[in-house]
């Protein structure tokens, strides 16, 4: 994983490759905001292109900072079974996802754990979209 016990922002217009079985682990204390601009949004995909070339972002805590806007992820999603989402919450977790383009991910474009039929409260999305993905913006257990 990238980090874990950090607050990391990442600006419009970086490029984030993850090699093959990486990705970003947020974990409970911390947050990830990664708000791009239409301009110039952050892309993430693999070194490697096409799908499943890397793991995930894995959003555990409920940081009222977890964002991720104006952005591209591409080719996420290695081992479906396991990753289910190469956007992934866990219970609860909190992620505000907007304007984000989901492209050839191996695994679902957004996977949000739920605990039951109870959806996840601290999770918002809109405007994303999906092109070639195993499948769109999902929830389960």
């Amino acid at each position: 994983s990238l980090f874990s016990n950090a607050n990391l922002v990442i600006a419009p217009g970086v490029i984030m490759e993850f090699e093959t079985g990486s990705g970003i682990y947020v974990n409970t204390s911390r947050s990830l905001k990664a708000v791009g601009t239409l301009p110039n949004p952050i892309i993430f995909r693999g070194v490697n292109p096409g799908p499943g070339a890397w793991r995930r972002i894995y959003f555990e805590g409920n940081n009222s900072l977890n964002e991720i806007g104006y952005a591209i992820v591409s080719g996420g999603g290695e081992d479906p079974t396991n990753t289910k989402g190469s956007v992934f919450t866990w219970y609860n977790a909190t992620l505000n996802i907007h304007d984000v383009e989901f492209n050839d991910n191996l695994a679902c474009g957004v996977y949000v754990r739920i605990s039951g039929t109870t959806p996840n409260p601290n999770y918002t999305s809109s405007n994303l979209t999906f092109n070639n993905n195993t499948c769109d913006e999902t929830s389960g257990n």
